[in-house]
């Protein structure tokens, strides 16, 4: 594998590990964006990240389980033949939104709450939520601009 191809596998792997999700799976999920082949095999992708076959299972569980892959077999062949999920990136927006208007509810009653939390807590919440209300009125512009630049 070329070593630029194998830098960008691995700075997809960081981003995952930073997000709470294992390294594995990014190293897998940047595989696939950076392969020439649509579909990869189980034995492919132990094959080209040199990694064990239960690591691979795990992330490609994870994978799978996130929707950001699929697989398909063929005829007579038991192997799983896995490819990329492409997302459209207003489904992405739109979960973002949800999580953040989560977030956002949480944060309210816990401000709401005044015999809770120090001083300095209940700041760094009005600060969260003013930062949560601008990103959040970004974000219908956002998928706007977004849904004319894709149409083009």
């Amino acid at each position: 594998m070329q070593e630029r191809r194998r830098q960008l596998i691995e700075k997809v792997g960081i981003i995952f590990e930073k997000q709470g999700k294992p390294a594995v799976s990014g190293r897998i999920m940047g595989l696939f964006l950076t392969s020439n082949q649509e579909y990869l095999t189980f034995d492919d992708i132990v094959e080209e990240l040199c990694l064990s076959k239960s690591a691979v299972s795990n992330g490609i569980n994870l994978l799978l389980n996130l929707r950001h892959i699929d697989y398909t077999k063929k005829t007579g062949d038991r192997k799983r033949y896995f490819k990329f999920i492409h997302h459209d990136l207003g489904d992405i927006f739109n979960d973002f939104s949800e999580n953040f208007l989560r977030f956002k509810s949480v944060l309210e009653e816990m401000k709401a709450e005044e015999e809770m939390g120090t001083k300095e807590s209940k700041q760094h919440i009005d600060e969260m939520l003013i930062g949560l209300n601008i990103f959040m009125s970004y974000l219908p512009k956002m998928m706007e601009d977004y849904q004319k630049a894709i149409r083009k």
